[in-house]
């Protein structure tokens, strides 16, 4: 790769941040909003589906873009996706019900997967290994940044104006976004060879991850665990992945190197992202449910209760950065995963009369601990692999994060389900209430009527306030099991070998064609 000089190295940074800023503040801004659309479109219980779709998408498209990356090139595929997210993102906006949004944000989890894990990516690129903290550390900062402002702008545009803006509001940034982009990214040499695409290998990785996840997520939701529909999804996907591991044995340009797993450190790396997705993921997707749902708030100040999470991201992905330059990276990972265990553990003791310095305290305490594991694990990848390979590596170990969180907001929103009915069907019967008939029966309705004032309204006040007392209960047990991912991410951690961070690049020519 032909070095690049401080200008260029400054003008492509730039052009990162900025379609990093893009997706990071839409996923913060739906988060905070979320309840207030269930509001306004109905099906509480898709609730989870509208952040599982978002992730499914990007789940399968993680492996493929990165790989994609590494034959076409990093500037067609990131200008790619950073088109087909602002697309997206007007469609969100002009969706009519839950189940428009749920497909649309599909799409943008798809082009996503285009954006994020390429500007790791391109780090590797330009930046060798020991260098390479305090950048990732600064665009941590970037999304940090875009987590403080995103839930203030979400929480902002959907009390004053629409949920819909919420949306809309992507699309003059995009626009900018891939203007900026496309001149930046320049720099960057296309690659050399002619690529050779792994069709087979992605057809039988997609279909097999949604066959997977949807029945994972329909089972016992929508239909029980022994029907058909599930046993014929779950079936499918074991054949279609199976299918999947001999493909990428055998092709020339696998998209995910199975010979990866084999490196101890990558293996170890992976297994700790993944209990990181799910215990990071669960908690933001349903935490603004327990501040608007159960403690009342806005959506506005939902979003102030959670910024200390971004200002703690911020402060441990920069300290994180400097620290791993000066002292490597285990210590950074142990400290980082400890601390979301005890952050998200926080949120397990709020109820309905809890004081406002328990969530400020546990969003801090987590986001510190995001903050220093987030960047570090991609640290430690590219660190062990050749430069040919850091593409694919990098998408990698961001699919295995992407997996768990995927996993993690469809389980988890499985498990509230099938948790919160019976809680209200209990809290009711214990004030003497009755079970409640007809359109107020079910717990994804009781819920819903938490955040739509029309229905809040015509509940008795007991009944609405068994309901809450239900579903922080329901919650609760949610955060805990979060909590528990975190620690298995934790001890995952302790057996993780420090390599010393690379001064430079060595090129292995066997490398060049995705061996290893």
């Amino acid at each position: 790769m032909t070095e690049l000089s401080r200008r260029q190295k400054a003008v492509i940074l730039v052009g990162l941040m900025m379609g990093l800023f893009l997706t990071s503040l839409n996923q913060t801004t739906v988060v905070t909003a979320m309840p207030r659309i269930v509001a306004n479109l109905g099906g509480m219980h898709l609730y989870s589906w509208v952040f599982a779709s978002y992730m499914l998408g990007s789940t399968c498209a993680v492996p493929i873009c990165g790989k994609l990356s590494d034959l076409l090139g990093r500037r067609p595929v990131f200008v790619a996706g950073l088109a087909l997210f602002t697309i997206a993102s007007a469609l969100n906006g002009f969706a009519q019900n839950m189940e428009q949004l749920v497909l649309f944000r599909g799409v943008q989890g798809l082009a996503a997967a285009a954006i994020m894990p390429l500007v790791m990516i391109m780090i590797g690129d330009i930046f060798p290994p020991s260098e390479r903290g305090k950048f990732q550390g600064l665009l941590s900062g970037v999304w940090a940044v875009a987590s403080v402002i995103g839930p203030l702008v979400g929480g902002f545009l959907v009390d004053n104006w629409d949920w819909r803006w919420v949306f809309f509001f992507n699309v003059p940034v995009g626009l900018v976004t891939i203007v900026v982009a496309f001149h930046a990214l320049k720099g960057l040499a296309p690659p050399k060879r002619k690529p050779s695409i792994d069709y087979l290998g992605m057809f039988t990785f997609t279909t097999g991850i949604v066959s997977l996840l949807l029945g994972l997520q329909l089972g016992s939701t929508e239909y029980p665990w022994g029907s058909p529909q599930i046993t014929g999804l779950l079936g499918a996907a074991a054949v279609l992945l199976f299918i999947f591991v001999l493909v990428e044995r055998v092709v020339e340009e696998p998209i995910l190197p199975l010979p990866l797993l084999k490196n101890p450190v990558f293996a170890v790396t992976a297994s700790a992202a993944f209990f990181t997705g799910i215990a990071i993921f669960s908690t933001i997707t349903f935490a603004p449910l327990l501040l608007q749902a159960v403690l009342g708030t806005s959506a506005t100040r939902s979003g102030v209760l959670m910024m200390p999470q971004a200002l703690g991201l911020v402060i441990g992905s920069t300290l994180g950065g400097f620290i791993i330059a000066r002292t490597g990276y285990r210590i950074v990972i142990w400290i980082g995963t400890a601390f979301m265990a005890i952050g998200i553990y926080l949120l397990t003791l709020i109820g309905t009369q809890s004081r406002d310095e328990v969530i400020l305290i546990s969003m801090t305490v987590m986001g510190l601990g995001w903050g220093a594991t987030g960047p570090t694990f991609t640290t430690i990848v590219q660190n062990t692999v050749e430069h040919a390979q850091i593409g694919i590596a990098t998408s990698s170990v961001q699919f295995f994060r992407q997996i768990g969180a995927t996993l993690g907001i469809t389980l988890m929103g499985a498990f509230l389900t099938l948790r919160l009915g019976p809680a209200i069907q209990s809290r009711m019967t214990e004030g003497s209430l009755g079970p409640l008939t007809g359109a107020k029966a079910g717990g994804s309705l009781n819920a819903q009527a938490l955040l739509d004032s029309a229905t809040a309204a015509s509940l008795p006040p007991s009944a609405l306030e068994a309901v809450r007392n239900a579903l922080a209960a329901s919650l609760n047990e949610l955060f805990y099991l979060a909590a528990g991912a975190a620690v298995l991410s934790f001890v995952f951690c302790l057996f993780l070998k420090e390599v010393p961070l690379k001064k430079q690049w060595k090129t292995d020519p066997s490398l060049r064609r995705g061996d290893s």
